[in-house]
């Protein structure tokens, strides 16, 4: 429902002119209703997840049995971009732990995950046409030497990150 609005301004960066500028909206808001069913109206369709997270909070279980606590939400995120980043040039960091972060991040609505390959210690991004990149990576704080992810492991995590923002 793109007439749905926020009650107050929300920072994001929208294309004006030709050009990105940070401006003020009250785009991105979302309404939750839970009776006898639950209703979870967007602006968009990011958030409609939002609000399927708020949904996901909600849930409590007593005695084996989930239940929704009736109620009427109206929410909206303070910014547009909300953001957190995993450094692996550090420290390796299996696939599976990535992939438990990225569904965090959902769950509390964090839209970006940044991955950070390389820095003076390593370089983790494997590449096909220099397969010598990441042969050459220290330890930091005598931790795990980071080692390359390969492409097949890079194109398995987008796919599953896709698939937590398509709200999965």
């Amino acid at each position: 429902d793109p007439k749905l609005q926020a009650d107050a301004d929300i920072v994001a960066v929208q294309k004006k002119d030709g050009k990105r500028q940070v401006v003020r909206t009250r785009d991105f808001a979302h309404t939750i209703v839970v009776a006898d069913t639950a209703v979870v109206t967007g602006w968009d369709y990011r958030a409609v997840c939002e609000g399927t997270a708020t949904l996901l909070q909600a849930i409590g279980t007593q005695g084996g049995k989930a239940s929704l606590p009736k109620m009427t939400v109206k929410d909206w995120p303070y910014a547009d971009y909300t953001g957190t980043m995993i450094d692996v040039a550090r420290q390796w960091i299996p696939p599976d732990c990535i992939k438990f972060t990225i569904e965090a991040c959902r769950f509390w609505k964090i839209r970006y995950v940044q991955i950070h390959f390389s820095d003076d210690h390593a370089y983790t991004f494997g590449s096909k046409i220099f397969p010598e990149l990441g042969t050459k990576n220290l330890q930091i704080s005598d931790g795990i030497v980071a080692r390359c992810y390969t492409q097949e492991e890079m194109r398995d995590l987008e796919a599953y990150a896709t698939g937590m923002a398509a709200g999965m």
